[in-house]
């Protein structure tokens, strides 16, 4: 068989179904360049938008510049009497395993 006798054929239910999807393919595909080519249009030119405008550069070190006011106790002083007052609690945790049932 020749090409010219192919070409003369009708195409078959396969074929035309290959045809059609590569058809939507193609078409879905240009739809996403263009959205994705309107979206860099709107966002390109557009710096006023940029929430995080301080949070480029080099930023000040943190060297406990500010003294939170705040009394330190260990947590075995602590009584009744403190009832109802906030306390700050600091820890260390050296090793942690899931013992027992997760979800109650």
């Amino acid at each position: 068989m020749s090409r010219g006798e192919d070409e003369d054929k009708p195409m078959s239910k396969k074929g035309l179904k290959k045809q059609q999807k590569e058809t939507e393919k193609a078409a879905k595909k240009q739809q996403q360049q263009e959205q994705a080519a309107a979206a860099a249009d709107a966002a390109g030119g557009d710096s006023a938008d940029d929430c995080a405008v301080g949070c480029y550069g080099v930023m000040p070190m943190i060297q406990s510049q500010d003294k939170p006011d705040r009394t330190i106790s260990r947590v075995g002083d602590l009584t009744g009497s403190r009832v109802g007052e906030k306390v700050w609690v600091r820890g260390r945790l050296h090793t942690s395993r899931a013992v027992g049932r997760h979800c109650l």
